[in-house]
């Protein structure tokens, strides 16, 4: 089984989902946000470990990009 991490970072806030996938099936483990993030890559990785137990296991990272240009 892998897992999948999803993250969609707005300006002050931070929403994130882990996902199992198991040959065609994808299951949400969990979800969360974090008002006023801060941006902190670190701090993320430290709530993501804490969530799991641990970060091994995670395959894959998605991360939502939007443009707000023309």
């Amino acid at each position: 089984m892998k897992k999948i991490l999803v993250i969609n970072a707005g300006s002050s806030s931070l929403k994130y989902k882990i996902f199992e996938k198991s040959g065609q099936t994808l299951r949400c483990l969990f979800a969360g946000h974090i008002d006023n993030a801060g941006r902190s890559i670190k701090n993320f990785h430290s709530l993501i470990k804490k969530e799991l137990g641990t970060t091994q296991g995670i395959s894959a990272v998605g991360h939502r990009v939007v443009h707000g240009g023309e």
